[in-house]
């Protein structure tokens, strides 16, 4: 028994060496930023590519996914240069998400939003209801304030593309 004693005595220099090693390689790792600001995701997919991140961003139940798709919806300058650089990066069902979130920008940045289609949006996809079987007064509300929103774009280079998208809402039936 005392051979035993003294025998794993002398491991402990070498299991403390090892746990220091491997706890110093773990720390010169870097680790993942969460991608929950623009800017980390934007680094992110600039070293990473647009369909890793996407598809990480789509881990688990898609939550973090979800989020940034919130984060688009409100028009933000940063959050809509995320979904310009992100848009490479999907597949059908991400497209259908990400075009819904910029249609949803469309209400608070008009002028940002239009400056994205024909070239990465479809007019198609961002001036129509996005929500799928939206109630009547939704629908309704949404298609008044889109028009609200495009009414105030003056600028001269969107004004051709401002046009169309307001034909576009005229187009659509007056209930869902």
């Amino acid at each position: 028994m005392r051979r035993t004693e003294s025998h794993s005595w002398r491991r402990q220099p070498l299991i403390w060496a090892a746990a220091i090693f491997f706890g110093l390689i773990s720390l010169s790792c870097p680790q993942a930023k969460p991608l929950d600001a623009p800017d980390t995701i934007l680094s992110a997919i600039q070293d990473r590519g647009a369909r890793n991140i996407v598809a990480e961003m789509n881990r688990g139940k898609g939550r973090v996914w979800d989020k940034v798709l919130d984060k688009i919806e409100t028009g933000d300058r940063k959050w809509l240069e995320v979904a310009a650089s992100l848009r490479e990066g999907t597949d059908a069902g991400t497209s259908e998400g990400l075009s819904i979130a910029v249609a949803h920008a469309l209400l608070h940045a008009p002028e940002r939003v239009l400056a994205m289609t024909p070239g990465l949006f479809q007019l198609d996809d961002i001036c129509t209801m996005p929500d799928i079987e939206p109630p009547l007064p939704l629908y309704r509300s949404y298609i008044l304030k889109a028009k609200t929103a495009l009414a105030g774009v003056h600028q001269a280079e969107l004004r051709e593309v401002r046009d169309r998208c307001v034909e576009a809402f005229d187009a659509l039936p007056p209930s869902p």
